[in-house]
């Protein structure tokens, strides 16, 4: 038969979330870096599709007029 699986010690378990809070900060980190380095880019392809938009909506008012 199989043995029971023998149960986690308070410090491995304390361990194994020691290290899953040091994986995401460093991924938040990381994230972080990359926005920071795009956002301005992002800002900006952000504010031509708000143009692009409204022109297509004002284009399509317009054109229903007649």
């Amino acid at each position: 038969m199989a043995d029971k699986p023998q149960p986690r010690s308070p410090l491995r378990w304390l361990f194994d979330a020691s290290l899953l809070l040091l994986g995401a900060a460093l991924a938040i980190n990381w994230a972080v870096g990359l926005i920071a380095q795009v956002w301005a880019g992002i800002l900006i392809a952000l504010a031509i599709g708000a143009v692009i938009a409204g022109l297509v909506i004002w284009w399509r008012l317009w054109r229903r007029r007649w």
